[in-house]
């Protein structure tokens, strides 16, 4: 529910938390994932992470289009999507560097293949032009170029979202269906599709965009009613319930492929199931709901250090893209108990908090600096 009494440091906090779970669920085999948001439901981080980038854009979008129109506005957007498409490339270099001279230096061939650089490799110049146009997609260099696309649909959208939320949320969902019945994406290089079907996840990202933007009277208005909290506890009582069965059935081999089907069916990740759809959208529902902007712990050290993180998300994960294979390495190369799994994602997370840390005390002394000089 929209909330008017300064920076809603919700929306930091879930992102933070959303960068944490990111790193950890990169970490190929990482234990500690069995206990991280796609453990136990549909649902996992890259639908906070969506949903929240939507939220705060049109948030922060919304009040520069109403201030100074929808124009300046757009071009505004644009100039975030250079910011992240220069972040997307730099870590496609690093990233390539890291996992080739890695790979060359231990004799060890297999990082290449599990993080799908292999066509780096083999044909260089096809593969930069193609990353350069976002078809070359490695392991985890996949969230940064559906979050662009993204964008640059807002920036066309952001005028029908702020007069008419409910045709922008028809146009989307739309979509949205046809992508679920006719399976439409867009094409990879070298061959397939992208991971994150963009003409699925706009959905997502659209309704956080029509919840985010700023208007007088909260959107919709219904969305404070009593019923909606039992209806959304049912229905993640039932994803839960359909995540622990997928989870016996692989453990323990039990035999019922129809409904397995029925379930993985409406859970897939590339074009965002409509079980992952309800689990998150009603997850998120309960969790503003329990959650007040006001809550005091939002202010505490422990939830300062996500807060952190979320505030300073771009860089962050660029870090932790560049951390969870640097954690991938040390447990294949050095030790794979589960002691390591820890220690490599604590140090990792540690890292992260560090770093997000030292980049809001620069702002905030910088901040002070100009106060006093003016």
């Amino acid at each position: 529910m929209p909330y008017s009494g300064g920076r809603d440091l919700r929306l930091d906090f879930f992102r933070g938390m959303a960068l944490v779970f990111i790193y950890i669920d990169h970490i190929p085999n990482n234990k500690l994932a069995n206990i991280t948001l796609g453990s136990w439901n549909f649902s996992d981080a890259a639908e906070i992470f969506v949903f929240i980038s939507g939220f705060a854009a049109a948030l922060v979008f919304g009040r520069v289009a109403e201030r100074m129109g929808a124009v300046f506005a757009a071009l505004r957007i644009l100039g975030r999507c250079w910011i992240l498409y220069v972040a997307h490339i730099f870590l496609f270099v690093i990233f390539m560097a890291e996992v080739s001279f890695t790979a060359e230096r231990l004799s060890n061939p297999m990082f290449v293949e599990e993080m799908n650089v292999d066509e780096f490799l083999k044909t260089p110049h096809l593969a930069v032009v193609n990353a350069l146009l976002l078809l070359f997609q490695p392991a985890f260099m996949d969230i940064l170029p559906l979050y662009i696309v993204l964008m640059v649909g807002l920036a066309a959208a952001l005028p029908l979202i702020g007069r008419y939320p409910w045709a922008a949320i028809a146009v989307s969902g739309l979509l949205y269906l046809v992508v679920q019945r006719w399976g439409f994406n867009l094409p990879a290089f070298p061959d397939g599709n992208w991971f994150f079907n963009p003409l699925a996840w706009q959905f997502l990202f659209v309704l956080g965009a029509c919840l985010g933007y700023p208007r007088p009277e909260p959107f919709p208005s219904w969305l404070g009613r009593r019923w909606l909290v039992w209806l959304c506890a049912a229905i993640l009582a039932l994803s839960v319930a359909g995540r622990t069965f997928l989870a016996l059935q692989a453990h323990y081999g039990i035999d019922l492929p129809r409904l397995a089907r029925v379930i993985w069916w409406g859970n897939g990740k590339t074009s965002l199931g409509v079980y992952r759809l309800a689990n998150f959208l009603a997850l998120a529902y309960l969790a503003v709901w329990l959650i007040q902007p006001e809550a005091k712990w939002l202010r505490s050290a422990p939830a300062g250090v996500l807060v952190q993180m979320g505030q300073n998300s771009l860089y962050i994960f660029c870090l932790g893209i560049f951390l969870s294979y640097l954690g991938h390495l040390i447990l294949v190369e050095f030790s794979s108990r589960a002691a390591m799994h820890v220690v490599v994602s604590l140090a990792g997370v540690g890292v992260m908090a560090a770093v997000a840390g030292a980049m809001s005390w620069v702002r905030q002394s910088e901040a002070q600096r100009r106060e006093i000089g003016a």
